[in-house]
């Protein structure tokens, strides 16, 4: 039902002056949303919604072939739930404040217009959110949002639809603005932070799955900073203290950049690192951390596309054919070539440093050329693995070489 009061003035004349109030006093969410076209609803059989809305609307000023009336329209919703039928339990707690206002102005006239969600809220069993919304500019609208939000990651299946299989666990909290265009992400200015406790995340596609994420997330529109950001992967856990500079910049790969490339300061520290939980030798992206979709079967990188350098100190490194101890140094990457600086480990009973470069840009093939200053290492186990004498050889070895040839999917010597 809808209630329409007012006056159209100048009916005779090329333009008229429209004066008039529509409110609809008992409109509901099922009976709003039997107003939209079924193609407008296509896909959305599995979702019922309800929910009481007031609605009134004021619509103003001249009106002819040329010129477009005023609009302004206040909305309210209260008591909502929203549930896929296919699961058991409802989003409740549903609220909305919120106005449109669209200026008198003539026909097809763009960047004029306004949207705004002052309030809007839901409840998801014990997790709740809240957020705004102003949409300003309609035909090449700019958005400034915000949203707030406490989850317990094991109940968002409870109320949302997941991927068959997909297990998703721990808490995240949010507080997250942007600002800007969606049609030029250059544009968009974006801040918050996010706080993970002991998240986990696996789908049957994964090889590896993240377990036990924590740690807290802060970002700008320049600067993204993770602290004390710990995480396992397969076998593997990590801690990883750094700051990305420039990241908005990924949003528009494939264009011209007209912005710095991003980059990466780190400090890694791992007591177990196995170089199969950050590659992609099977095919599959490790925990979604391949170095690219064209790049299977190739090395995965961490971070593709961004140039890094940061500092690593792993207890026990682990490759397919060896295991390393108190792995420490530095280490650079620049268009996926890294390069090794003062980079040492315990190795064959002794202590190997080695400087030099490795190239994880192609897919076909990793080359790497290093230098190496060894010291006291067993030689029956170093050489036996690389030469045909080596089996002969016995006792301490010290010396200084170079080494060169290519990597495997695993990060292991061919």
């Amino acid at each position: 039902p809808l209630k329409v009061s007012g006056s159209v003035q100048d009916l005779r004349q090329e333009t008229m002056m429209m004066d008039l109030a529509v409110e609809s006093p008992e409109l509901t969410v099922e009976r709003l949303l039997s107003l939209l076209p079924a193609g407008m609803m296509k896909g959305a059989g599995d979702v019922a919604a309800s929910g009481n809305v007031s609605f009134t609307m004021k619509v103003a000023g001249p009106f002819s072939d040329d010129l477009n009336p005023g609009v302004n329209a206040l909305f309210t919703m209260s008591g909502g739930t929203i549930r896929y039928k296919s699961l058991t339990k409802s989003i409740t707690g549903v609220a909305l404040d919120g106005v449109l206002n669209i200026p008198p102005a003539p026909v097809g006239r763009k960047n004029i217009g306004e949207l705004e969600i002052r309030q809007f809220t839901a409840t998801l069993g014990a997790n709740s959110l809240s957020g705004k919304l102003r949409v300003f500019g309609f035909g090449d609208p700019a958005v400034k949002a915000s949203l707030k939000g406490n989850v317990a990651l094991d109940e968002v299946r409870e109320y949302y639809p997941l991927e068959a299989g997909t297990a998703l666990a721990g808490f995240v909290r949010s507080d997250v603005s942007v600002d800007g265009k969606p049609a030029d992400p250059r544009s968009i200015r974006a801040s918050g932070t996010l706080k993970f406790k002991n998240v986990s995340y696996s789908t049957p596609a994964m090889a590896r799955p993240v377990k036990n994420l924590n740690g807290d997330v802060a970002f700008n529109n320049q600067l993204l900073e993770m602290k004390n950001v710990t995480l396992e992967i397969g076998r593997s856990d990590l801690r990883l203290d750094a700051s990305l500079k420039n990241y908005l910049s990924l949003a528009s790969a494939g264009e011209e950049k007209t912005v710095a490339k991003p980059f990466l300061n780190f400090a890694l520290k791992s007591k177990v690192l196995n170089t199969a939980d950050i590659s992609a030798g099977d095919g599959t992206a490790g925990a979604g951390l391949a170095a690219g979709d064209n790049d299977a079967g190739s090395a995965g990188l961490i971070l593709p596309g961004i140039d890094m350098a940061g500092t690593v100190d792993v207890e026990t490194l682990r490759t397919e054919k060896f295991t390393f101890t108190n792995a420490k140094g530095a280490i650079s990457m620049t268009d996926g070539v890294a390069k090794l600086k003062d980079m040492q480990l315990d190795a064959f009973g002794g202590v190997v440093r080695t400087d030099g470069m490795l190239d994880l840009s192609r897919p076909d093939r990793r080359p790497f050329d290093l230098k190496l200053d060894v010291k006291g290492v067993e030689s029956n186990s170093m050489l036996s693995p690389f030469t045909t004498f080596g089996k002969y050889l016995f006792g301490k070895l010290s010396l200084s070489t170079a080494l060169k040839g290519d990597l495997d999917d695993t990060l292991g010597i061919s």
